[in-house]
């Protein structure tokens, strides 16, 4: 099986509560274990991108830094309103000015999580500038696989990736 290059997807204590790492630690791990790269997105912030840009320079390690946003998918049909966290990357200055935009509409409008549809305002804009990954164990298609909506989590996919048609990633 090929060897991944890149830890993506990393949180930290910047995470609040969700980690106990810093991100220079993070560096370290990735550096110590032959990882090229390591991205850093923590819960609705990049607090951490500073410390983490600094130390894997040091180290020889790409940084990539991006956030972990819940995204909240509108009710339709019989289907319930869901909040699913996305992982976005940023591949510009551009998108790391994305990601602050979506983090402080996030942290000042709207707590629960981002309407879908400022994702697509604002995403779908800067859609060459990011990247999108589909949250991991708690996101759309691993959860609602695990329940066999299969039509819905298929659906929520093909939503994200009119939005990032050429930057969408399922994690697993």
């Amino acid at each position: 099986m090929p060897r991944l290059d890149a830890l993506l997807a990393c949180q930290s204590f910047f995470s609040q509560g969700r980690s106990a790492v810093s991100p220079k630690r993070l560096v370290q791990l990735a550096a110590e274990r032959g990882y090229t790269a390591v991205g850093l997105a923590d819960w609705c912030s990049v607090a951490g991108a500073v410390e983490l840009c600094d130390h894997a320079k040091a180290a020889g390690v790409r940084a990539v830094v991006g956030t972990t946003l819940p995204i909240v998918f509108p009710a339709t049909g019989r289907t319930p309103e869901m909040t699913f966290p996305v992982v976005l990357l940023a591949k510009s200055r551009e998108g790391y000015a994305t990601l602050c935009e979506l983090i402080t509409v996030v942290n000042l409008q709207h707590p629960a999580g981002l309407p879908l549809r400022l994702l697509k305002e604002v995403g779908g804009q800067n859609q060459d500038h990011l990247v999108c990954l589909t949250g991991g164990r708690a996101g759309c298609p691993t959860v609602l696989g695990e329940r066999r909506e299969i039509a819905q989590a298929a659906a929520l996919l093909r939503t994200l990736r009119s939005i990032f048609p050429f930057a969408l990633y399922v994690q697993q």
